[in-house]
């Protein structure tokens, strides 16, 4: 019981809503995160549900578009105990996701971006994924700037993590 209690865990998904009348659910990645949830995965429902299960096991994952996922529990077999997780999020150990998955998506959190304009416009707080490109939420003298993760304005991105990211970002992205 210690080790539950003393367990960091991550928010990693949102049940969308149910799929089916087998108990598959469609489910996207939290905010900021690639989705993390595969199979034998322990989850735990937040909030809890009151009389649906508090604890799931992941029995499979399969990518139905870029940004959502069909996922189906053990145990979860009708309609009705998907319904009881639609709405819900869902809770993982840290200790449990597999990070070499996510590394690619979170290496440059934390990272100083640097445009040949403005100067010094912060750090990468945040990665938001959508179906054109990732956006870097930067918080920084500019306040939040999002930063469109393409060519044409990330020009380097230094394998070195004490080093800057260089950008060339358009006009209208940072507030003057």
């Amino acid at each position: 019981m210690d080790a539950v209690r003393s367990a960091q865990y991550e928010l990693v998904a949102h049940v969308v809503k149910t799929r089916g009348l087998e108990g598959e659910v469609m489910a996207r990645a939290a905010d900021g995160l690639p989705f993390a949830l595969h199979e034998g995965l322990d989850v735990f429902v937040v909030p809890p549900t009151i009389s649906g299960p508090r604890e799931l096991v992941v029995e499979r994952v399969q990518e139905s578009t870029p940004d959502a996922y069909r996922v189906r529990f053990e145990g979860v077999n009708s309609i009705d105990a998907a319904e009881d997780l639609a709405g819900r999020y869902l809770l993982a150990r840290v200790s449990d996701i597999r990070l070499e998955d996510s590394a690619d998506y979170l290496e440059e959190i934390g990272r100083v971006v640097h445009d040949e304009r403005y100067g010094e416009l912060g750090v990468i707080e945040e990665l938001i994924c959508t179906p054109a490109n990732d956006v870097w939420v930067v918080q920084g003298a500019y306040g939040e700037v999002l930063i469109p993760v393409i060519e044409d304005v990330v020009l380097e991105i230094p394998e070195d993590v004490a080093l800057p990211i260089a950008t060339r970002i358009m006009d209208g992205l940072v507030g003057e």
